[in-house]
């Protein structure tokens, strides 16, 4: 009878023991799931983050970005979750970018703006539909540039720090199409930075296009806008002035044309324009073989009376001619000889053929040098070559050069030294390595080459050797 009483009691037992683990195992389910809602993350979301990192860790954009996407799809209130998706598809968007694949990368970066937006989305979608427009400005398309700078003003309008990001972008893309000669296509450019972001810069530079193309109106206004946002700056106040200036005295120019200039004149000046053709002419061929470049557009060449030219430029009485995108020299009221005035023409068409060739790259001394070669070659006349002249032997060295050609309101004997060191590199390269040598520099230099640099790579030779040889070159032609 006990046996039996045993032996029912354990059977109870046993169903109340396992009646509590139920009830434990229903009640740790429960507060498991309570503490994954509460902790604002679904199980299995940030072992998707993890491979997500992994994937993105070896270069698989989309691999990650399929990952982030069920983690965001999880969470979509984790904010940590949320902004590895946007940087994901950042990376992505770049890498597209980079060849070129701009609807792809457009349409990453919508998906990231969406999931998080703010100005650093904004300002990324901004930029790639202006790089977008600027190669379709590149590849000539100017209505469909036209709808990807309207986009991408769009995207960043809702927040000044993109929108003042794609101003200076724009503005930086503008400089490299002008310093290539590529005008028109940064006009283009200039005027959607100031679309984007009121810069004086983009306008000063307008102003600075339209100049040397010789539309003064277009000049006066961009220069005038410029002032108003910096009116602090001389530099724009002075180009403002000099614009009014000289558009006053256009009302009283005669022009001609010929195959490869553009010529304007003081009617009241004794300007022989077939004579002043002929020259232009010559030097077009003169120069352009000698350093290997024909320009594509015409040069414009501006006679002045010299009071006209001293109150515009307000330059040293001295002063002969000018390039500063056009050429323009002041005629005094004395008559001038047909040799200085093609010397005056050709030192002057060598800087203009210089600063085409090596995109504006070209150090000033190497320029001034080159030009009082072509110039003296062409018209003849003194060289800067007279012993009085020549400096000190510690001063032959390229670091001389760039550092005499930097110094403003140098001594007359100062200036005769730098032009003398200038000169004398130059016949010295043309002595050694022939034209074909001086063509090989202004090829490298225009890259953004350092004249040492492209002295090692054009000739084989270190600095130190250069200077070494020119200065026994020196001493042997001046003894």
């Amino acid at each position: 009878m006990l046996k039996k009483y045993m032996k029912g009691r354990t059977t109870i037992e046993y169903l109340e023991l396992g009646l509590l683990a139920v009830i434990v195992v229903a009640f740790v389910s429960v507060l498991y799931g309570w503490y994954s809602n509460m902790s604002g993350t679904q199980i299995g979301s940030f072992e998707y983050v993890r491979k997500g990192d992994d994937l993105l860790d070896e270069g698989d954009f989309k691999g990650s970005i399929k990952y982030f996407e069920k983690a965001y799809d999880a969470s979509p209130e984790n904010s940590v979750i949320a902004a590895k998706l946007r940087n994901a598809y950042f990376d992505y968007a770049t890498h597209l970018a980079e060849s070129e694949d701009y609807d792809k990368s457009i349409g990453c970066l919508n998906r990231a703006y969406t999931i998080m937006p703010g100005p650093r989305s904004a300002g990324k979608l901004a930029l790639i539909y202006a790089k977008k427009a600027n190669t379709a400005i590149r590849a000539g398309k100017g209505t469909e540039a036209r709808s990807d700078f309207d986009s991408a003003l769009e995207a960043a309008s809702p927040y000044a720090a993109s929108s003042r990001n794609l101003g200076i972008f724009l503005f930086n893309e503008a400089i490299k199409y002008y310093k290539s000669g590529k005008d028109e296509a940064a006009i283009v450019l200039l005027k959607e930075s100031s679309l984007a972001y009121k810069n004086a810069s983009a306008f000063e530079l307008l102003g600075d296009i339209y100049y040397n193309k010789m539309e003064l109106k277009r000049a006066r206004f961009y220069f005038g806008k410029g002032f108003l946002l910096n009116p602090q700056n001389s530099g724009i106040r002075s180009k403002l002035k000099k614009s009014i200036l000289d558009l006053r005295l256009a009302q009283n120019r005669g022009s001609e044309e010929s195959p490869h200039y553009d010529i304007s004149y003081d009617k009241s000046l004794p300007v022989n324009t077939q004579i002043v053709k002929g020259m232009l002419e010559r030097c077009y061929f003169d120069v352009g073989s000698d350093l290997k470049y024909f320009p594509a557009s015409k040069t414009i060449v501006i006679f002045y009376s010299q009071d006209d030219f001293d109150k515009i430029f307000m330059m040293s009485r001295g002063t002969r001619a000018i390039y500063d995108g056009n050429i323009r020299i002041p005629l005094p009221e004395e008559s001038i000889s047909e040799r200085e005035l093609a010397e005056y023409v050709c030192h002057e068409y060598t800087h203009a053929i210089i600063s085409a060739k090596t995109a504006n790259n070209c150090p000033a001394w190497f320029s001034e040098g080159l030009a009082v070669w072509e110039a003296h070659k062409y018209a003849g006349g003194p060289l800067p070559m007279e012993r009085a002249w020549l400096p000190g032997s510690e001063r032959f060295t390229i670091h001389s050069l760039y550092a005499g050609f930097n110094h403003k309101d140098e001594s007359e004997e100062n200036i005769r030294g730098d032009y003398a060191l200038a000169y004398g590199v130059v016949r010295f390269i043309i002595d050694n390595w022939g034209m074909a040598g001086i063509s090989g520099l202004l090829d490298r230099v225009k890259s953004g080459k350092h004249f040492t640099n492209a002295i090692d790579e054009e000739f084989l030779i270190s600095e130190k050797e250069f200077e070494r040889r020119w200065k026994n070159y020196f001493a042997k032609i001046t003894s």
